[in-house]
């Protein structure tokens, strides 16, 4: 992408651990929160467990120790909220969710009623988490109010699902009694409605809502027989109509799928085993590189306020 930072297509995971540590050196924002999957070839220098690692707007690394928060004995799952100013682990089996303040250092810790939380997903406002237990399969989940603290049991399938708008909204994609996919919507709980959609695929992931809502596709031998690729499906949750599919060559790669919005029409996707994230422009049909890991199955967790103003400076 034109004009971007060209460090940013030469990320490394090993150029950060030796970055001061986010308690000695706090930032106000970050642009990404990164960790190494424990699911693909490990580095020798990185423990993928142990330590996340933050990027700043200035593109400068900060490292989280994660000992210093908890007692961690598997993926975190660092989750950014929004704005780019927290981040949400998962203290693996201890129960607890840790919320880290970036300015400061600081965290607090959320026990919740599920031995391992996964899944973490940020209301837009910043207020609430959504997550399930790693070990109960199927629809339901929690929501946590990181106000009071209080963990409520929501019906929605939190890996097929997200906040729309603020805490108290919810899209979901699922399958109705015919085994046909709808999208619902939900507020404060309840069902408000639902609508078949067009294509008719569930999700592979979490889905990330902006004015559409998206998700990753896996096609069966059957669709990838006719063409279909691993990528992203959009679709208007007020109706249920096919937006735009993610069939770009360039987004053909194994674990492709959706980040995160930055605008309404522009899509963040991670192809993960490549480490390479690209801005989609769902409308227009573009593809524009946005950053490049050096290294293969880096999870990354996107902060839309930041990546939004930091692709509006480019634009100017």
């Amino acid at each position: 992408m034109a004009g971007l930072d060209p460090r940013l297509q030469d990320l490394d995971l090993r150029d950060a651990i030796e970055a001061p540590t986010l308690a000695s050196t706090p930032i106000d924002r970050a642009l990404l929160v990164a960790d190494q999957s424990i699911f693909v070839e490990r580095l020798d220098v990185i423990d993928a467990v142990n330590q996340i690692f933050v990027l700043a707007p200035d593109l400068t690394w900060r490292r989280i120790p994660l000992a210093s928060y908890g007692d961690f004995h598997v993926e975190p799952n660092p989750t950014v909220s929004p704005d780019g100013r927290r981040v949400a682990l998962s203290e693996g089996s201890n129960g607890a969710v840790a919320v880290i303040q970036l300015s400061t250092g600081g965290h607090r810790r959320y026990p919740v009623p599920v031995r391992e939380a996964v899944g973490l997903d940020w209301s837009p406002d910043g207020r609430a988490l959504m997550f399930k237990s790693r070990d109960k399969a199927g629809s339901g989940g929690y929501e946590l109010d990181l106000r009071t603290g209080t963990a409520t049991p929501r019906t929605v399938d939190v890996f097929r699902s997200t906040f729309s708008g603020d805490s108290r909204s919810v899209i979901e994609i699922g399958k109705d009694s015919t085994g046909a996919a709808e999208v619902r919507r939900y507020r404060d709980g309840k069902r408000t409605g639902s609508r078949l959609l067009e294509y008719s695929t569930i999700p592979r992931g979490q889905v990330t809502v902006k004015r559409y809502a998206a998700f990753g596709f896996f096609p069966t031998r059957r669709q990838r027989a006719a063409g279909h690729r691993d990528g992203a499906v959009v679709v208007d949750p007020r109706d249920g109509r096919l937006v735009a599919m993610g069939v770009d060559p360039r987004l053909r790669a194994t674990w492709t799928a959706p980040s995160t919005w930055i605008t309404a029409d522009l899509l963040v996707v991670d192809t993960m085993l490549s480490g390479v994230l690209r801005v989609w422009n769902v409308r227009t049909g573009e593809v524009r590189r946005l950053a490049r890991f050096r290294n293969e199955g880096v999870n990354v967790s996107l902060a839309p306020g930041p990546v939004a103003d930091l692709l509006a400076g480019v634009e100017r």
